[in-house]
């Protein structure tokens, strides 16, 4: 009965097209950790003689889920189809109208088109140019790295979205980069490899605190680079835009950082 309950479960949490192309497994095992903190709801549902969709428990799981998984993944996500523009962009990977068009359909990277043609100029200006990136919940980044100027990298890309990463790993292929995409959920994701550059571009905020400290202090690079949005999910200014915890947290690891705002967005540059 817990497998049928999951199961549907799932398949609500996904009947937002947003969230459709999120990995099962994924989702299955945040909804085991839901579930030990709510024993009893669980206790509840498996109670039932038959599943309902109406019982209150059921909406309650399902908006909470799905919840989380918009904040993590959904509010990004502004096309879930985009693999007719992929196409396009087979036929001439360096093709800068169709790679504009494409990363317009993630929220992050539509962001930063204003500012493409400085942002990894101001970036690398500090870092130097990195021989090897790691790209944390990296969304469409990898698409921008014609505009990185960069030749003979090693590029490892994180995302949880199965499509994103099969999307990429194509794009990496047809753009003659060496690069690999990993699906992974940053909350428990490690890496023992090292990297000169880490990208976390809009998505410490996502995830646990506890986490984020440990992918600073656990990963092996010489520059992690976090970049945060001075806007709220409303599109409106924020009042306190740098992130006190993670400057806060920062200070008692007695590491080293800076701070550059470009357009609407914060970039924290921190050395290890």
């Amino acid at each position: 009965m817990q497998k049928k309950i999951f199961k549907e479960i799932i398949n609500s949490i996904k009947e937002k097209k947003t969230l459709q192309s999120i990995d099962n497994n994924i989702i299955e095992e945040k909804l085991v950790e839901h579930f030990k903190k709510n024993s009893g709801d669980l206790k509840k549902l498996l109670a039932l003689e038959t599943i309902n969709k109406k019982n209150k428990i059921y909406k309650k799981t399902v908006k909470t889920l799905r919840d989380y998984f918009n904040k993590t993944y959904g509010i990004f996500n502004l096309e879930p189809n985009r693999q007719k523009l992929f196409e396009q962009l087979k036929k001439t990977p360096s093709n800068e109208k169709i790679l504009i068009e494409l990363l317009k359909t993630h929220k992050s990277t539509l962001e930063r088109i204003p500012n493409l043609n400085k942002f990894y100029e101001i970036i690398f200006s500090v870092t130097k140019d990195p021989k090897t990136i790691l790209d944390l919940g990296c969304g469409l980044n990898p698409l921008t790295y014609q505009w990185m100027f960069l030749d003979n990298v090693n590029y490892t890309a994180v995302e949880i979205n199965k499509a994103d990463v099969l999307l990429l790993n194509e794009y990496f292929k047809i753009a003659k980069i060496k690069g690999v995409a990993l699906k992974a959920d940053l909350n428990k994701y490690s890496n023992t490899k090292k990297y000169n550059v880490v990208f976390a571009f809009k998505v410490l905020d996502m995830i646990d605190k506890k986490q984020v400290e440990r992918l600073i202090t656990n990963l092996n690079y010489k520059w992690f680079v976090a970049t945060f949005s001075t806007k709220t999910i409303k599109n409106k200014a924020m009042n306190l835009p740098y992130r006190r915890y993670l400057q806060l947290m920062l200070g008692r690891l007695n590491i080293k950082y800076k701070t550059i705002k470009i357009g609407d967005e914060i970039i924290y540059l921190i050395r290890k």
